[in-house]
């Protein structure tokens, strides 16, 4: 299983909105590609303002076999739809290991 971590600065008063057109249009389409495992979203308390969203994987090769034109459309549906542009700080990228250290991915 393969970890896709995101880091998104969104304002406190503004996350509600975002998490509820995330979920309609950014979940709602990578759950319907092969691989996607589940998604979470996270707020830190160290820093309210920044979501994590993390998004499980099959495997590394499934995530990256994600259409690049299926995900510039999703981004302008979500764009369009919250009305503001939030770009990405970070995108981390985990392997879930056995004990023995041999990656599952």
């Amino acid at each position: 299983m393969v970890i896709e971590w995101l880091r998104i600065p969104v304002p406190r008063a503004e996350q509600d909105a975002y998490l509820l057109h995330d979920r309609a249009i950014w979940t709602k389409t990578l759950a319907a590609q092969p691989g996607f495992a589940g998604k979470e979203c996270w707020s830190g308390a160290d820093d309210p303002d920044m979501l994590h969203l993390v998004i499980r994987w099959e495997s590394l090769a499934q995530w990256q076999d994600v259409p690049r034109p299926l995900l510039d459309a999703t981004e302008r549906t979500f764009v369009a739809a919250v009305g503001a542009v939030y770009p990405v700080a970070d995108c981390l990228t985990y392997r879930v290991i056995e004990p023995t250290g041999r990656s599952l991915a």
